[in-house]
């Protein structure tokens, strides 16, 4: 092997550990409620619930799912390496609340436009960046990734009075 191609497997192998040591940091960090990688979300342990057998059909079980107080704000953050969304599902919000979608989307359809017309998908968070949103009104809301919805990554919040 030469020098030049000895160089470049050894960066190549030097820049996979930077990314993964970056990448556990990021998984270990407290600045965040849900944590976005592999296709799906993860709650903290401190916030994360069992859906209860009384929440509204619309709420699927067996899915990320955390609960915090109204006017709480809830940051996702991507830990992982590939890029996600956060999109609030319409039909799967209460009917008084603000429609929520990373990129600032005022409805579910502008935020699939967006991300399936804009370059670099619109409404992408990026990995290491994240996404905050703050729930007003209590409920249950539902929400998925855009370009990880058929690998089934999907979460719930459920917001409860103080």
């Amino acid at each position: 092997m030469d020098r030049r191609s000895f160089l470049a497997a050894v960066g190549a192998v030097g820049a996979t550990g930077v990314v993964a040591g970056a990448a556990s940091v990021l998984a270990d960090s407290t600045d965040y409620d849900v944590a976005m990688r592999s296709n799906a979300f993860a709650p903290v342990e401190s916030k994360a619930i069992d859906v209860p057998a009384d929440a509204p059909g619309y709420i699927p079980t067996g899915v990320p799912t955390i609960e915090v107080e109204v006017g709480e704000p809830v940051t996702w953050l991507n830990t992982g390496t590939r890029y996600h969304t956060v999109t609030g599902e319409s039909n799967a919000i209460p009917d008084s609340a603000e429609y929520f979608a990373s990129g600032g989307f005022e409805s579910e359809a502008a935020a699939w436009e967006s991300f399936e017309t804009d370059v670099g998908g619109g409404g992408a968070i990026l990995p290491s960046e994240s996404y905050t949103h703050v729930f007003d009104v209590p409920g249950w809301y539902h929400y998925y990734c855009i370009p990880h919805l058929p690998a089934g990554m999907v979460g719930n919040v459920r917001v409860v009075e103080k």
